[in-house]
């Protein structure tokens, strides 16, 4: 009995840093949706942007700028110290250009980067989800 009070706290010493000991986060789920437009993987796909589009935009030079955008029925969204952004129709690289050459006024040598959080063009659905009615046959 005194050598299991004398092992016990001697263990706990030992095993107690190795507890403390920080686990590296796990990796997050990357969503089918969130696709940075920045870099295109195939250098003739051209997106271009449409009613309905959600889209981060991020300028990391002014964070307090940066925020969650929807294209509107006419093709537009608002930004600080802009205004009205028409979006419609252009590239990703034409939208950001735009986006840069207006802030370009009120800050000095912004960067804008784009993420497209929805696209309109895809429709959403539903997993698990029965696609037929069920139909009850007469006994």
């Amino acid at each position: 009995m005194k050598k299991t009070r004398r092992v016990l706290p001697v263990l706990f010493i030992i095993l107690w840093p190795a507890a403390c000991v920080a686990k590296p986060p796990l990796p997050q789920p990357v969503s089918p949706l969130l696709v940075t437009l920045n870099q295109t993987d195939a250098p003739d796909a051209v997106y271009t942007f449409k009613a309905g589009d959600q889209l981060e935009v991020i300028i990391p030079s002014a964070p307090e700028l940066s925020r969650s955008v929807t294209v509107d029925h006419e093709g537009r969204f608002h930004l600080p110290y802009i205004g009205q952004v028409a979006a419609a129709g252009l590239s990703i690289g034409e939208l950001r250009d735009t986006i840069e050459t207006a802030l370009d006024r009120e800050l000095l040598d912004p960067r804008v980067d784009l993420v497209l959080t929805t696209n309109a063009a895809q429709p959403t659905r539903a997993r698990n989800c029965a696609c037929t009615p069920a139909t009850a046959t007469p006994e």
